[in-house]
């Protein structure tokens, strides 16, 4: 509940001062128009942030700064959605807070540094797929 509640008072703050104005001009200027472009720079922005906070941390702070801007680039918000999540879930198997790696290495015994060289094996997967979505949204 607290972060809910310090997640909507943000999202008033980010309204008031019309953040999301100034980061769709960056992003719209970053990508030159091209919204392939844009959604690579957003999911590198994913991704690096997943690599510190959990999911639903990352989605409550991301969203309400990130969906006018994309709004107001006419991206369908739906498809932006599903790249969102998929790159922050891609951010739960990356050191240094990848929660889920915390989690095999608690259930298996095994040492963390072993579980986070293992999974890392899968991250050019996730990445190929998350590109294949951007690119073939039907």
């Amino acid at each position: 509940m607290l972060l809910v509640s310090v997640a909507s008072f943000f999202t008033w703050i980010v309204s008031i001062e019309r953040m999301h104005v100034v980061i769709g001009r960056v992003l719209e200027t970053l990508s030159a128009g091209n919204i392939h472009v844009m959604f690579f720079i957003c999911s590198l922005i994913f991704i690096i942030i997943g690599c510190f906070l959990d999911t639903g941390s990352k989605a409550l702070l991301l969203t309400p700064i990130l969906f006018p801007a994309v709004n107001a680039l006419g991206i369908d918000l739906v498809h932006f959605s599903l790249v969102m999540i998929l790159a922050l879930m891609n951010g739960l198997i990356t050191p240094p807070f990848g929660l889920v790696l915390f989690v095999v290495a608690d259930c298996s015994g095994l040492p963390f540094s072993r579980v986070t060289i293992e999974s890392l094996k899968y991250a050019p997967a996730m990445v190929l797929v998350l590109i294949l979505i951007i690119l073939f949204p039907s």
